[in-house]
């Protein structure tokens, strides 16, 4: 399962309880093994909702304090087998434009093994740049940071090259692309 939360300090209304309405569905989905969420940057909210899955979800990785400033994290009922990796994306936005978080936001590729049983597959959690356009048809022909998208897509798949080769891998995240 993927969740993007939203919670952008200073921008995002109401994070804390719709962190702990998140948390709540979650641990009481008993389907759900593993889980890769994006936009976690409220500190205080994103502690509170680890904690409060962790009952739940006892395997746990912040790529935001971990790692980066990534907004990243990956929580499993099952334990991880490998160390978490992190790989920053290098096109992160436009220091000039500090209204998209884009620039400051250390997006990038979190990476952990989980222990499946007899299969281990790595699953991947990343968060690639938003489009700012007002349509969807401006964002799929055109936006000022389509060509960020690609190069952070062309990482994504180097990374899951690099880090699991030829073993099984799971990729979740927001892709930001509407087609």
């Amino acid at each position: 399962v993927t969740a993007n939360m939203w919670g952008i300090p200073w921008v995002a209304r109401d994070v804390g309880q719709r962190f702990a309405e998140m948390a709540r569905r979650l641990g009481a989905d008993r389907d759900i093994d593993v889980v890769g969420l994006q936009e976690m940057w409220d500190d205080d909210a994103r502690r509170e909702f680890l904690r409060q899955l962790a009952e739940h979800f006892p395997h746990q990785v912040d790529f935001h304090t971990e790692h980066q400033r990534s907004g990243l994290v990956i929580v499993s009922r099952r334990p991880f087998v490998d160390s978490p990796r992190f790989v920053p994306f290098r096109a992160t936005g436009k220091w000039w434009k500090p209204w998209t978080g884009e620039w400051w936001g250390g997006k990038g590729v979190g990476a952990v093994r989980i222990d499946a049983g007899a299969a281990q597959p790595w699953v991947f959690t990343t968060h690639l740049h938003a489009c700012y356009e007002d349509s969807e048809e401006a964002c799929n022909h055109g936006d000022e940071y389509g060509e960020y998208r690609l190069d952070q897509l062309q990482q994504l798949r180097d990374a899951v090259d690099e880090i699991a080769g030829v073993e099984s891998a799971i990729v979740l995240g927001d892709f930001n692309f509407t087609r």
